[in-house]
């Protein structure tokens, strides 16, 4: 399940017991459902920007869908090669994470293709880029499998820097992270949460507890991590702010919060578990 918050509007993804196909549906912040379509097994969360979403969708399907926020789809765009993270998307682009650690890049307003380029470390044990990469001000925060946090340049995909989480190499793949002005925040199960300054890649902190492998957000102040039970606030230092536990179900290897499934908004934190539910928490005590 994956989720994103544009405005008054949720978007989740929710998929079949099977995996084979994907629901898309939007929400008001009451809960009422504006609209859904169905898709093929979809990637990750829905990306937003400018009112329209993009999902992408792997398997035999692999490509890249946009929608406007009233459910109208305004393009498909076939990938070469096979899709594996959700999509990032700016103004300009709309970025899908490969299996051989490639990035794909499109045009937000046409879909049509801009580049595609060796981004990650390669890996021969898995695929190379597991976590959704992030963009922001002309860049992208790409997690690889050799845990490293690799920034690249949105226009041509130029590495900047590549940056390695961890002292030792546990064969974990990072999530996604959350960027914000100057830091990018990187949760790993080996490390902590790692704060890394993007101007050069370099490392200011890493908090003491070790995190798990779900993608943190950051906002209003903080910075907010899913675990498997709970949901753990940071300050933007290595501050502890608060720790809110969460109810999960027994439903066998899908108990725990999915990644990917924590958005800030509104004042408020919202988390996707495994069930279909949704919390809305306080952003704050």
């Amino acid at each position: 399940m994956g989720l994103a918050v544009a405005g008054d509007r949720l978007l989740a993804v929710t998929r079949s017991p099977d995996y084979d196909q994907a629901t898309l549906t939007a929400l008001t912040r009451n809960g009422a459902i504006q609209w859904t379509d169905t898709l093929p097994d979809v990637t990750g969360s829905p990306a937003i920007v400018d009112r329209t979403c993009y999902v992408a969708t792997r398997d035999e399907d692999n490509a890249v869908y946009a929608y406007s926020l009233d459910g109208t789809r305004q393009w498909r765009t076939s990938i070469d090669g096979q899709c594996y993270t959700a999509t990032c998307a700016d103004r300009d682009g709309v970025y899908v994470g490969l299996t051989d650690g490639r990035i794909a890049a499109l045009d937000a307003t046409t879909g049509e293709q801009r580049w595609s380029k060796q981004i990650a470390t390669p890996d021969e044990c898995c695929p190379d880029i597991q976590g959704t990469p992030t963009v922001a001000d002309g860049r992208l925060y790409v997690p690889g499998i050799a845990e490293e946090l690799v920034a690249a340049d949105t226009a041509d995909g130029t590495v900047l820097w590549r940056t390695t989480t961890v002292d030792e190499d546990y064969g974990n793949a990072i999530p996604s992270p959350a960027v914000t002005a100057d830091t990018a925040y990187v949760n790993t199960y080996h490390g902590g949460l790692v704060a890394i300054d993007i101007s050069d890649g370099s490392i200011r902190w890493r908090s003491a507890e070790n995190g798990y492998n779900q993608p943190p957000a950051a906002g209003d102040g903080s910075v907010v991590v899913p675990r498997n039970d709970s949901v753990v606030a940071y300050e933007m230092s290595d501050s502890h702010a608060w720790t809110i536990e969460i109810t999960v179900p027994d439903i066998g290897m899908a108990a725990y919060i999915m990644d990917t499934e924590v958005a800030l908004a509104h004042g408020m934190c919202y988390v996707g578990v495994a069930d279909g539910r949704l919390y809305a928490i306080g952003a704050r005590e």
